[in-house]
């Protein structure tokens, strides 16, 4: 379907109505979706660093059936060097995501917000009000136009 891209006055002045009616429950809607994701961000933020904090990192060494004590040291020294070195790189990796994915869920649950906001007060409305104003008070102009 092509829209039309002229319209009578009474088109016009009813498309603009049925804006302003959806304008406040739709801003509504929008503060409060926009405040679940901000919301539910902090929530999962929180629970991953704590799981990431909080994580035992046990690696069972295997040293055979019966090891002697410098076997023991030496496969606690190499395996206290592997993990250390693995930790590290899972930190960063870990801290990287945590910090791309948070960022981006909190910027958009931001701009949820302050759209619903602008719904919801209205800014950049003035001009469809004044001529909803315009056409509801003089009733000479909204039946004889055109």
């Amino acid at each position: 379907m092509f829209m039309r891209l002229f319209l009578t006055d009474e088109q016009m002045i009813n498309r603009i109505r049925r804006m302003q009616r959806y304008r406040r429950p739709l801003g509504v809607l929008v503060i409060v979706l926009g405040m679940a994701v901000l919301a539910l961000s902090a929530y999962w933020i929180n629970k991953t660093y704590n799981l990431c904090t909080q994580m035992p990192i046990l690696y069972p060494i295997n040293l055979g059936p019966h090891p002697t004590t410098k076997q023991i040291a030496r496969s606690l020294r190499q395996a206290a060097t592997n993990l250390h070195q693995a930790s590290h790189a899972t930190q960063f990796y870990t801290g990287f995501a945590l910090g791309t994915f948070s960022t981006v869920i909190m910027i958009s649950g931001y701009l949820l917000t302050v759209s619903g906001i602008t719904l919801l007060i209205g800014i950049g409305n003035r001009k469809d009000k004044l001529l909803l104003k315009c056409w509801d008070g003089n009733p000479s102009i909204s039946r004889n136009a055109g």
